[in-house]
């Protein structure tokens, strides 16, 4: 699944509009529409952890060999 397809879909099921979202991180609903819409292919992940977090979700990493997880919640944000 496509990232807009994603934000789409976490968005409706927390029963917003782009609008609120848009609002809520501080940005032009039209910017965040084109995001929906798949016109801008580059979103920052720190706007997609936002837009989870705002929609009552969390971004997991799961490794497909070893099955460890990883959340963006818990990740170490300082330079490796």
């Amino acid at each position: 699944m496509q990232i807009n397809k994603i934000l789409k879909t976490i968005r409706l099921q927390k029963n917003l509009r782009q609008e609120d979202i848009a609002k809520i991180i501080g940005m032009q609903s039209n910017t965040y529409s084109d995001w929906e819409r798949g016109r801008t292919q580059k979103v920052a992940f720190e706007d997609i952890e936002k837009i989870a977090n705002i929609c009552d979700y969390e971004i997991i990493f799961k490794n497909k060999f070893s099955n460890e997880t990883l959340s963006s919640n818990n990740i170490d944000r300082k330079e490796l």
